[in-house]
């Protein structure tokens, strides 16, 4: 009976966690099919299953969770939608690359894969997914809620029903207060031919302050977001050293030595493990040998 190779393990279950991902991704821009979400499960159901087979760094969860949130944050607000979906391929592909190690701490995937698999990530987030999101957003023309927003003119005064004119129609409308005839009106709502208006002043102060709340909160939670990441990008850059065929990392964890590491492409845990590069090669301490030639340099 064949067995896979313990050194392709790694680079299988990589394979599946990227499909996850892609599937998962789907699955919320495109639901109701089911088939999205049936390939995430069982995609991220092998994955983790290969936890169990294979070493993994439980700190790379920490930028796969970053991108997913970045992808959430690309859903949510449109104005930042290119910025955090392009910073969330970017973190969850080092998280995916750098989750499954070996047992020596080195990264364990083939880097021709990992970049063909990256490569290929970024370039169906950014044409395909970041298309379909957009074209979420585009409203077909002939949807009734478009009147949604538009300014109109108070043709019979509101107490509470009344006509109004908008876009060149005149419609029934109700309003949470009296207007009299004249006034500029803006409609915030619709339910069959009745619109349900608000006079203009007065939503224009309301929508005024909240979007100044919106505002403070979205710096908020980006300036959160962006100290997350530079925290995240340091601990990594601390944590990953590259130990050269003729040196080995002695691990220090917690003050303690847990052995050494390499050569190759080394992860530390960041904080609680600390490296010390030691130089295998042979040093002469600088005493040239006796030139027999000059026999006054011999001692007898």
């Amino acid at each position: 009976m064949s067995t896979i190779p313990v050194g392709l393990l790694p680079n299988l279950f990589y394979i599946l966690l990227i499909a996850s991902v892609w599937s998962a991704t789907f699955a919320i821009i495109t639901p109701g099919t089911g088939v999205f979400e049936l390939m995430a499960l069982f995609a991220l159901g092998g994955t983790g299953i290969g936890l169990f087979y294979v070493p993994y760094n439980l700190w790379a969860l920490v930028p796969l969770i970053l991108g997913i949130s970045a992808f959430i944050f690309a859903l949510w607000k449109k104005e930042f939608a290119n910025v955090s979906l392009g910073l969330s391929v970017i973190l969850i592909s080092l998280g995916s690359i750098l989750l499954f190690g070996s047992e020596s701490g080195r990264v364990a995937l083939n880097p021709l894969l990992a970049t063909v698999v990256t490569l290929f990530t970024l370039l169906l987030y950014w044409v395909g997914i970041r298309q379909i999101i957009a074209a979420h957003r585009l409203r077909t023309a002939y949807d009734p809620s478009l009147i949604l927003e538009h300014v109109g003119e108070v043709r019979t005064a509101l107490d509470p029903v009344g006509t109004v004119y908008v876009k060149g129609e005149l419609w029934s409308a109700e309003a949470d207060e009296k207007i009299l005839e004249g006034e500029q009106i803006q409609v915030t709502g619709r339910k069959g031919l009745m619109l349900f208006v608000a006079q203009l002043e007065r939503r224009a102060r309301v929508k005024r302050r909240r979007h100044m709340v919106d505002d403070v909160t979205l710096t908020f939670l980006a300036c959160i977001f962006i100290a997350l990441v530079l925290v995240v990008l340091s601990a990594l850059a601390s944590a990953i050293r590259v130990i050269q065929e003729y040196e080995r990392l002695v691990v220090f964890r917690l003050g303690r030595s847990v052995g050494e590491k390499g050569p190759g492409l080394i992860l530390l845990w960041p904080v609680i493990e600390r490296g010390v590069k030691v130089d295998l090669r042979e040093h002469s301490e600088g005493n040239s040998a006796p030139d027999f030639n000059h026999p006054g340099q011999c001692t007898h």
